[in-house]
């Protein structure tokens, strides 16, 4: 992040922008933050890198972190719970690993798949085929 704290924000990506963003709102050190999709416009290495930043500050400093994701396999492995929504409805919403299920991701996301814990016990969202 060093490095990109010289340049002019025009000159970031739309993923430096991001972090930079990311890094901005948690220097405030808040005890509620809220980011929207924050790792769409990252590689993986980032996403993943920025998602166990937030995981580990809100263990930290037990602050609550309210993010947006369209990745379900980022949302089981680094989030405590989850809300799904569909067309602006509530569906579910409680623990992400009882949430996020066969069952609801046929429902709503019209796809079949399983989860799995990975060799480190952490659930794995695996998607078969478009139902």
């Amino acid at each position: 992040m060093s490095a990109l704290g010289e340049r002019d924000i025009g000159d970031l990506s739309g993923g430096q922008r991001q972090l930079v963003s990311a890094a901005q709102a948690l220097v405030q050190e808040p005890e509620i933050l809220m980011l929207d999709e924050p790792t769409s416009a990252l590689d993986l290495n980032r996403q993943i890198n920025l998602l166990s930043v937030l995981r580990r500050l809100a263990d930290e400093r037990n602050m609550l972190i309210l993010v947006a994701l369209h990745d379900l396999g980022h949302a089981l492995r680094f989030t405590d719970a989850a809300m799904v929504l569909e067309h602006g409805r509530l569906i579910a919403c409680g623990p992400t690993e009882e949430v996020i299920s066969p069952e609801l991701l046929r429902q709503v996301y019209k796809v079949t798949a399983r989860i799995e814990p990975c060799s480190k016990g952490r659930p794995q969202l695996i998607v078969e085929e478009a139902v």
